[in-house]
């Protein structure tokens, strides 16, 4: 026997019907990218050393065994990443234009098209030894804990500096494998993690946020790639260019050339002949990755405790406020930082309170203030 559908049911029925119309009828602009990558966003203190920045990730269509991500801040009078010095090659491919009997005279770097597609054609590599310094990153806790490499090259721009992230899960060593990060990934826990120092900036300075920026160029993949397990990028689209080479005969026996020259683009129009060879580049998916940049905020009060805003609390502090006190030093950059016992006033009491705190096991700084 059929039960009766009443007329609320039937409003029911309608509803549960529109809601998944709906749902699968989403506009056009309602995107969702497979490829997700997130700078998050990070308060500290003027003065605070190490400060982390978590950069997220989150991917629905494939394994990650590899990346490399680049980012920039755009602020360095605010803070500086975390940086050592390394010693490392720098390789550069070249390829010869133009002969002069066996000399070349005429040359182009095709570095970056090498990079782009390992079938590209080169006459010569030339290496130099380079010294850089490299960023300061943690991958403890992250999604690439474990792998066997995170390279991190630190560059100076202009005005900008910036980091450049190489990370590979592992060499493909059958005795060893490193597994990468399984898809879907989407949890909240962060790809890396960067360290950056904040400067004692001015109280006054108003403009206090440094801004983080991925770098992003969807036609070289030299900045912003990630790696399938067969090394395949990840949201990427491959194309065929075709690279041609011009011929210029410079003796004939009938028809047959016994002499000939490679001749510049330039001179395409005095060429006998030529050939080509298709290259496959790769380009980024633009409609299928989703990037947020990030920033870092200094709060306009230095963390207390930190009389000299160098971002520690030690015996340094209560020297500067000893100075600052009794023998015209100078005034902290940030006063509240020296009312270490939260009465309102910076005198000796906050030199024992200090002293207290660091060599007797004493509250805190500012533990009582509300």
């Amino acid at each position: 026997m059929k039960r009766a559908c009443g007329y609320a049911a039937v409003l029911s029925c309608l509803l549960l019907t529109t809601i998944i119309v709906t749902l699968f009828t989403l506009p056009a602009n309602a995107q969702f990218e497979n490829l997700q990558v997130r700078v998050g966003d990070t308060l500290a203190y003027p003065g605070m050393q190490n400060s982390e920045i978590s950069v997220y990730y989150r991917n629905y269509i494939d394994s990650c065994y590899g990346f490399m991500l680049t980012l920039v801040l755009d602020r360095p009078d605010i803070m500086e990443f975390g940086i050592d010095l390394d010693t490392i090659p720098d390789t550069f491919y070249w390829r010869c234009l133009e002969y002069d009997g066996e000399n070349c005279v005429d040359s182009i770097n095709v570095t970056s098209a090498v990079w782009g597609d390992s079938t590209t054609e080169y006459d010569w590599i030339s290496i130099d030894t380079i010294e850089i310094m490299v960023g300061n990153v943690e991958t403890e806790g992250t999604l690439i804990e474990g792998w066997e490499t995170v390279r991190v090259q630190y560059l100076v721009e202009g005005d900008s500096t910036s980091l450049r992230i190489t990370a590979l899960a592992d060499y493909g060593d059958p005795s060893h494998h490193t597994s990468g990060i399984p898809y879907p990934q989407t949890t909240n826990s962060p790809l890396i993690k960067l360290r950056a120092d904040v400067f004692c900036i001015p109280s006054e300075e108003t403009d206090r946020i440094a801004n983080i920026n991925i770098v992003y160029f969807p036609g070289d993949v030299r900045h912003f790639i990630f790696y399938d397990e067969n090394m395949e990028g990840i949201c990427t689209i491959q194309d065929s260019i075709a690279d041609t080479t011009w011929y210029q005969c410079q003796n004939w026996i009938g028809d047959s050339c016994t002499d000939w020259v490679v001749l510049p683009d330039s001179m395409a129009g005095s060429a006998d002949s030529f050939s080509y060879d298709w290259h496959q580049f790769l380009r980024l998916d633009t409609s299928d990755i989703d990037l947020h940049n990030g920033t870092l905020e200094v709060y306009a009060s230095s963390k207390c405790g930190d009389v000299n805003c160098d971002g520690y609390i030690n015996i340094l502090d209560i020297n500067y406020l000893v100075q600052y006190l009794y023998n015209q030093g100078p005034a902290p950059e940030y006063i509240s930082s020296a009312d270490v016992n939260c009465s309102g006033s910076v005198n000796i009491l906050d030199i024992n309170y200090l002293t207290n705190y660091l060599y007797n096991n004493g509250p805190a700084p500012c533990a009582n203030c509300k």
